[in-house]
């Protein structure tokens, strides 16, 4: 955990005490909410179109690069990031059951049940971020941040333990021991393991052919999320939350202030996720991982389908496999 450049300087943690908007990070949270109910599915078709404003509304948000499409399939809605699709998809919803399923996520901060939210305009905690992704990449069971990993009193005795079983300082019997004490105490299971699997597979997704391509290069599987706020037309906030199979990793950049920006043109994939990918490379450099999504549930079936409209391939044309829940 780094919670600032320099303790001296400042002591405010950043990563348990700053409430930052995660941008569109946050679709992931409802994404796997729509996935989860059985309304939609990886091939539902969204509509890509302008925004209209409610009477007297000033908010008019659109795409990246303005694009509009008409018609896309919500895989494509969340890799690309496409904010018109997303907030049509957040509306149909329910901002009340969105905030309700952040909270079951275990997000402690106020979020404002307005459309704003689709795009991540209320703030949140860094480590609540990240815990709702790790509850994803897990296959559905909650997990909790360790601050402290052991505490040993002046006689050696072991007061508190909570490494993981992969930690580098345990031998086998260490290993074993930590093992055994995690099959009594388990994690709970708070989001069903084949929605967990889905909106996983779509982050991955991400990576591999959406707006988080930077992220391929640390040189084994990953996914994520990245994420950009503004206030005024300026970055105030980007975002890159991304995972491997062994590693949660959150990167954030923006100024506690708000005085300085980031710019009028920069977003979340030209700062933040460099700055994962840099540091996620050094990270992962010789360590064996598995590939994304770990584990495929029971219940989980796929099909190749035409990346455009969810429709039989074309020969020549870009094709997606899709997941759907049996």
């Amino acid at each position: 955990m780094e919670g600032g450049l320099d303790y001296d300087r400042s002591q405010f943690n950043r990563t348990t005490q700053a409430c930052r908007q995660p941008g569109s990070v946050f679709k992931a949270i409802y994404y796997a909410l729509a996935l989860d109910g059985g309304q939609y599915t990886m091939g539902s078709v969204l509509e890509d179109k302008p925004y209209v404003p409610e009477p007297g509304e000033l908010w008019n948000p659109q795409n990246i690069g303005q694009t509009l499409d008409g018609k896309v399939l919500l895989r494509t809605a969340l890799i690309k990031s496409l904010n018109l699709p997303s907030i049509r998809l957040f509306v149909s919803l329910g901002a009340d059951k969105v905030v309700a399923w952040a909270r079951r996520l275990g997000f402690t901060t106020e979020l404002i049940a307005d459309r704003a939210l689709s795009l991540g305009a209320s703030c949140v905690h860094t480590d609540e971020l990240s815990r709702a992704f790790s509850i994803f990449v897990r296959g559905g069971s909650w997990v909790d941040p360790v601050y402290i990993r052991r505490v040993i009193d002046k006689r050696g005795q072991t007061l508190l333990d909570q490494r993981h079983p992969l930690d580098a300082g345990l031998d086998v019997a260490g290993r074993l021991d930590r093992m055994a004490a995690l099959a009594v105490h388990g994690p709970r299971q708070v989001v069903d393991d084949r929605t967990a699997f889905l909106i996983t597979r779509l982050m991955r997704e991400v990576v591999t052919a959406g707006i988080g391509g930077r992220a391929s290069q640390i040189g084994v599987p990953a996914g994520g999320k990245s994420g950009t706020a503004s206030k005024n037309a300026y970055t105030t906030d980007t975002w890159f939350v991304g995972f491997t199979s062994r590693h949660m990793t959150a990167a954030w950049m923006g100024d506690d202030t708000y005085e300085r920006s980031l710019g009028d043109e920069d977003a979340s994939y030209t700062t933040a996720t460099p700055m994962w990918t840099q540091f996620m490379a050094g990270v992962v450099a010789g360590i064996p991982h598995e590939n994304l999504p770990l584990h495929r549930p029971p219940g989980i079936s796929s099909r190749n389908v035409d990346a455009r409209n969810g429709e039989e391939p074309s020969a020549g044309m870009p094709s997606a496999t899709l997941y759907f829940k049996d």
